[in-house]
């Protein structure tokens, strides 16, 4: 993914970082230690990656792609989440046009020449409502997978990789902060405000990243798998402008207010060859009908009527635990992809065992790392 696309953004100048997958954080790969922080990574909002290191990132596992902002790249990102009740619309108003914007699993990023911006945040009842990304930020962008299971895409004909020059994008009127912090005021506590007067600092860190797949990615991973091996059972239900095409179809990217039929949709995969960038048949589905990611899914799971996992289910408890209201054995979870066992016949418990007593000197040793912090799926597991 990386190799393939990176290159795209060099040529106009615009600076990249590989991100790990399953993340949005800047990260870096070695045999040896798997996927870890990029803990300097901001050295590249003060100049472009080399050949070297493009080609040496290229070869790292699912590598996804962060363009970093600011002046280097003469690019700043609006990103616009949560709604404001009574002042989304006037927010949205506000917000000038760009032709270059993407989206992931909630809310979009609308993308602007640099023009002076510093990094701040907008919130309001704790909720953040605008991000303004410049100096010190990076953001995500198409075609890496959200950490949630769906792809960014682009909502926009044009792209931030197919654009002429950054010069193309408009620029934010120079007293753009000060007219969305009058329009949020009335509805701030003091804590949201503090964010918006300072700059943000930018986020290095290299500690270790988690990139196993949670329960829920799996889920989803599943059901992607078989829409792609059962296309006539979903594909033309489900996306209005789909038609066959040889032993596939085609569809038209309507999100991005396309025309033609530029979205091929095969056993191999979905790809938007208008924007340049893969999708999952969840994210075809939601895009297509403008639905949340979830409910996609649900609907996509119901054309190709798959059982649902076997939910959690409540077996025999051991002595130990007991319901705080009758005293009676708790009973223990079985996960959903174990049958429930039948609770064994009662038994009187062992003896216990006493052990004698014993002294040292010496520390107790600590508790391993893979106890405390279990690797991957163990984990999610744990929490």
């Amino acid at each position: 993914m990386f190799e393939r696309h990176a290159w795209r953004f060099i040529e106009r100048n615009i600076s990249v970082v590989p991100i790990a997958p399953g993340s949005k954080r800047p990260g870096r790969w070695s045999e040896s230690a798997g996927w870890e922080g990029m803990g300097d990574w901001t050295r590249f909002a003060k100049r472009l990656p080399t050949d070297i290191e493009l080609k040496h990132w290229g070869q790292w596992p699912d590598a996804g792609i962060g363009v970093v902002l600011g002046e280097l790249s003469g690019v700043i990102g609006l990103d616009r989440d949560y709604d404001v009740p009574g002042a989304s619309d006037a927010l949205d108003k506000l917000i000038p046009f760009s032709p270059v914007a993407k989206k992931g699993e909630k809310g979009w990023t609308k993308f602007y020449r640099y023009n002076g911006e510093r990094s701040c945040s907008f919130n309001v009842q704790g909720h953040r409502v605008l991000d303004v990304l410049s100096n010190g930020r990076q953001t995500v962008v198409p075609p890496t997978t959200h950490p949630s299971g769906c792809s960014y895409v682009w909502i926009t004909v044009d792209t931030l990789d197919d654009i002429t020059n950054v010069s193309d994008l408009p620029t934010l009127p120079d007293d753009f902060l000060a007219q969305v912090e009058a329009l949020l005021a009335p509805y701030q506590n003091d804590t949201d405000k503090k964010y918006q007067r300072k700059s943000i600092a930018p986020n290095e860190d290299a500690s270790k990243i988690d990139t196993g797949l949670s329960i829920q990615a799996q889920y989803f991973s599943d059901l992607n798998r078989a829409a792609l091996s059962r296309l006539d059972e979903w594909v033309e239900r489900l996306i209005p402008t789909a038609k066959t095409n040889k032993d596939g179809f085609r569809a038209v990217a309507s999100w991005r207010g396309a025309k033609n039929p530029n979205v091929g949709i095969h056993p191999s995969g979905v790809f938007d060859f208008g924007g340049n960038y893969g999708m999952t048949p969840i994210d075809l589905v939601m895009y297509s009908n403008g639905l949340p990611f979830a409910k996609a899914a649900e609907i996509l799971r119901g054309c190709l009527a798959m059982s649902e996992p076997e939910p959690i289910t409540l077996g025999a408890a051991t002595p130990t635990q007991s319901s705080p209201e009758t005293g009676a054995p708790a009973p223990m979870p079985t996960l959903p992809w174990r049958k429930p066992v039948a609770p064994a016949a009662s038994v009187a418990p062992p003896p216990a065992i006493i052990l004698p007593a014993t002294t040292s000197e010496a520390p107790a040793k600590a508790i391993p790392a893979f106890i405390t912090d279990p690797p991957g799926i163990l984990a999610d597991m744990a929490r």
